[in-house]
């Protein structure tokens, strides 16, 4: 026992002039030292004066005998290693958040409307994220139509920060492009939220380039809007038809789907649905922040901003070409769960 007391003092040491080192060096801030140095001067403490805590392991019924106090020792450190962890997830995002609005501004600086009349004439801008999609992208383009329900329709292509031929593609396409660093699919619709509307676009719709939805379904979507039915649509794979490429995605759309339902008190069929539209005017009142997975933000920050919502049927094939850029399942699921409910607390 006493050799494991020397050893932790011996690391809590290390650990302090490790953090002075890097505090002198300019790598960690003074708050997060202050922090380190108060552990390890508990461990230090802990190491010399162990009856010191006897009051704490009392009262956490952590008795002397059995190694019980041990016990407590390590409950505690969890415990304190789950908020350091809480407290560097945190820092991390407010970083991710930082570098993305430092993107999104390099983009609007770079971006002239006066340069593409075609997007300032059009009344409908359909933005498409894509990060290496040259084998599906062109056919997503063609595919789509210049013109519904009478309003003029432009695309929108995000490129973020793709390496193969996908902007060419889309160039030839006859698409406006834009070219961000490779943030993830989230940043990459605030850019484009932000640059349709800023061209004087009346409806934003965006959709994949994997070539999973219809693009000639996209009259369903906006038509309500301009009907003045609705200021947020949202296409439905549950409504409609859809070639699910996994089951335990699929039960997670139904599931997910039902728990957003159950906080926004309003019936969502389709939470991750990739096909939508909404007034372009919205995007000033909608706090978006997420860099990947937005699909349930945007969506719970509609509802909750009070827009007028409705779903409507859609198609979903399987990705048309090359591999999906989701990671396995039990990644994809956490994060969707971790962005869904991030949105809602906050």
């Amino acid at each position: 026992m006493i050799a494991l007391r020397v050893l932790g003092i011996v690391v809590a040491l290390l650990a302090m002039g490790f953090t002075a080192y890097r505090y002198n060096r300019g790598r960690m801030r003074r708050l997060d030292m202050i922090v380190a140095w108060l552990i390890s001067l508990a461990v230090v403490a802990l190491g010399i004066y162990p009856d010191l805590f006897a009051p704490v392991f009392d009262a956490l019924n952590f008795t002397e005998g059995n190694n019980r106090r041990l016990l407590g020792v390590l409950v505690i450190s969890n415990v304190l290693l789950f908020l350091l962890y809480l407290r560097a997830t945190a820092l991390a995002d407010a970083a991710h958040r930082d570098l993305q609005q430092l993107v999104r501004a390099l983009a609007q600086r770079q971006f002239d409307p006066e340069a593409h009349p075609e997007l300032r004439q059009a009344n409908v801008v359909v933005i498409i994220p894509a990060y290496n999609e040259s084998a599906t992208i062109g056919e997503v383009l063609r595919n789509l139509p210049r013109e519904v329900a009478g309003l003029r329709v432009a695309p929108l292509v995000v490129d973020d920060g793709s390496s193969d031929g996908t902007a060419a593609i889309a160039r030839e396409q006859g698409a406006v492009v834009v070219h961000p660093i490779n943030r993830g699919q989230g940043a990459a619709l605030l850019t484009g939220y932000e640059l349709a509307a800023r061209a004087g676009a009346k409806v934003i719709a965006i959709t994949d380039a994997d070539g999973q939805t219809v693009p000639e379904e996209l009259e369903r979507l906006v038509r309500p809007i301009i009907e003045d039915e609705a200021d947020f649509v949202n296409g439905s794979r549950i409504l409609g038809h859809y070639e699910p490429d996994s089951a335990v995605r699929a039960l997670g759309v139904t599931v997910l789907s039902r728990v957003v339902s159950v906080l926004t008190a309003t019936k969502v069929t389709d939470v991750s649905s990739p096909f939508r539209a909404f007034r372009a005017e919205a995007v000033e009142r909608l706090h978006l922040q997420q860099p990947q997975f937005q699909a349930s933000e945007l969506l719970i920050e509609a509802i909750r901003k009070r827009l007028r919502f409705r779903e409507v049927p859609i198609t979903m094939r399987r990705r048309q070409a090359g591999a999906s850029r989701k990671p396995g399942s039990v990644r994809y699921a956490w994060a969707f769960v971790k962005a869904m409910m991030g949105t809602w607390l906050r």
